[in-house]
């Protein structure tokens, strides 16, 4: 099971770089939590269920004229995957670009997400899961 959260989360930034949101629906629980700390001023929060992270996306797309997410980096840790997320965009109004990379956890029950919070650092996040470099 954790290398097919691995595989889904590949489809997911595969699903977000055509603008799809509709893989949402599959991908999360309708309980999820999702703890967004490093992301435009405005999208920062707590979203709960499938509805609010939905409407977080809706956000994030008003936002930004265009993005490329990728995961150079993913690594299951039992239910959780650890993944860097290098993320480049490119405001939708101010044609400003942005890059950066965004470590996160994602943790599955049953194949879908059912929290999901990012972090600044790898070492923050792997404290967050409880670990270690």
């Amino acid at each position: 099971m954790a290398e097919e959260n691995v595989q889904t989360l590949r489809q997911a930034a595969t699903a977000a770089n055509k603008r799809d949101a509709s893989i949402l629906g599959e991908l999360l629980s309708p309980g999820v939590c999702w703890h967004a700390k490093h992301t435009g001023v405005d999208l920062v929060g707590t979203y709960q269920g499938i509805d609010e992270v939905q409407g977080f996306f809706a956000r994030f797309s008003e936002a930004w004229e265009e993005w490329d997410w990728d995961y150079p980096e993913l690594q299951a840790i039992g239910d959780t995957v650890l993944a860097r997320l290098h993320l480049w965009v490119r405001g939708r109004n101010s044609g400003i670009e942005s890059e950066n990379d965004v470590w996160q956890l994602w943790t599955f029950r049953g194949g879908k997400v059912v929290y999901f919070e990012d972090f600044a650092s790898k070492q923050e996040a792997l404290e967050a899961a409880g670990l270690s470099e």
